[in-house]
């Protein structure tokens, strides 16, 4: 090797005109650069060598666990068919339920708004119902309060103390307080 840096150093100052002396000591540093270089580079083979077998390892378990997968899913591919027949039916009457919900859905909207229109026009009868009542009680009062005075200034007395009792009872009333005001009566709270 030392004659061959011998002869590279000739050659170079053959080209460039400068002299490369070999000594025994840049010979050394020379032999120690180069093993250095040496285990730098087989170091880096034997890291890529190991990271190839722990590669080549982990491709064969994964190749071993693919397999049992396989047979796995060999084994349970006619309960999934079976599985995947029974979803689709049960889609299909779910579908059918829906649409019957559906139907079944608007005709009771239908009926709830007929029954609700029923209901407003009904208490618009009662409302008036009890408007023509209330009128034709009083009228009715009237008259017979004037048809015989003497007998209603008589009950005055029974009726006050009847409406205080129920006054109490029921917290108040409306028709009878319109009633003792056509005898000339106040009800004080």
């Amino acid at each position: 090797m030392h004659a061959s840096v011998v002869e590279a150093s000739e050659l170079y100052r053959q080209e460039l005109s400068r002299y490369n002396y070999v000594t025994p000591t840049s010979y050394l540093e020379l032999l120690s650069s180069y093993s250095h270089l040496i285990n730098i580079r087989k170091n880096a083979l034997l890291e890529g060598t190991s990271r190839l077998r722990i590669g080549l390892e982990k491709l064969q378990n994964t190749s071993e666990e693919v397999k049992v997968l396989q047979d796995n899913l060999t084994v349970m591919k006619p309960a999934l068919e079976k599985a995947a027949i029974e979803a689709n039916i049960m889609i299909e009457k779910i579908a059918e339920d829906t649409k019957i919900a559906e139907e079944t859905k608007t005709v009771v909207e239908r009926e709830e708004f007929e029954a609700t229109k029923k209901a407003l026009a009904t208490e618009e009868i009662a409302e008036d119902a009890r408007r023509d009542l209330e009128i034709n009680e009083d009228s009715i009062f009237l008259q017979r309060q004037e048809d015989d005075p003497v007998t209603w200034s008589g009950q005055k007395k029974r009726k006050r103390r009847a409406l205080e009792i129920f006054r109490n009872k029921s917290g108040g009333i409306h028709i009878w307080q319109i009633h003792l005001i056509s005898y000339n009566y106040e009800i004080t709270d």
